[in-house]
């Protein structure tokens, strides 16, 4: 996998987090001789290199789908959010980019991203090591005993005002190895077990009735298009 920035890495992390996705690859090159057709085809110069070879295009990430058993694939240019979209040679190439997708049945998007510089972004950013975790070890015993008592906890705070403090209390009470509810906390969010907004500073110190452990998708922060 390789992310040419970090507002490519915010936007697979935007999509790594939906519950649809099944594959996000990156940086997939289109078929030359296919874009050369569409070039043609449009009645525009494909775009060239310095050395005025075509130049390979490559869509940043392309984005698999599973919707009630019905697969569909998104491919995604990424650029940041000050980038001039209105450069002649950009929209050229979104257009032979777009086209190039739509033949083989895809949809097509152009998202401007902030990069690593909005709260959601950062948080997924935090979450995203123990949802890899995850998905390369699973869960141990432990573990699990600890997710099971912070998921309770959370039901019922006790007065906890935040979910700091319901980290700290359970902590305190069962004698918990340091730091172990709180990444108890960040594993039921990285796998989706519990969810809560992302656009907070702190994901620890949301209270304890926004976070919900009812089944969900990926979260209500921002649409493709702007992200």
């Amino acid at each position: 996998m390789y992310l040419a920035s970090d507002c490519e890495l915010a936007t697979w992390l935007y999509c790594f987090f939906q519950a649809d996705v099944r594959h996000i690859a990156t940086q997939v090159d289109c078929e030359p001789e296919d874009t050369k057709r569409i070039a043609v085809e449009c009645g525009m110069n494909h775009p060239r290199d310095r050395r005025g070879r075509t130049w390979t295009i490559s869509t940043d990430l392309v984005v698999t789908r599973d919707n009630a058993g019905s697969v569909k694939t998104e491919a995604i240019n990424v650029k940041p959010n000050d980038f001039d979209i209105t450069q002649e040679r950009f929209q050229r190439l979104c257009e032979i980019e777009a086209r190039y997708h739509y033949e083989r049945g895809s949809a097509f998007a152009l998202v401007l991203s902030h990069g690593l510089n909005t709260n959601w972004a950062r948080n997924f950013f935090y979450l995203y090591p123990a949802a890899d975790a995850f998905y390369r070890s699973g869960f141990s015993d432990e573990q699990l005993h600890v997710q099971t008592r912070v998921l309770r906890r959370l039901r019922r705070p006790n007065g906890a005002p935040t979910v700091r403090d319901v980290c700290r209390h359970l902590t305190q009470e069962e004698r918990l190895e340091p730091g172990a509810a709180v990444a108890a906390y960040r594993s039921l969010l990285a796998t989706r077990k519990i969810w809560t907004s992302m656009n907070v500073t702190d994901l620890l110190s949301v209270a304890p009735f926004a976070v919900t452990d009812q089944k969900v998708g990926a979260f209500d922060t921002v649409r493709v298009g702007t992200v």
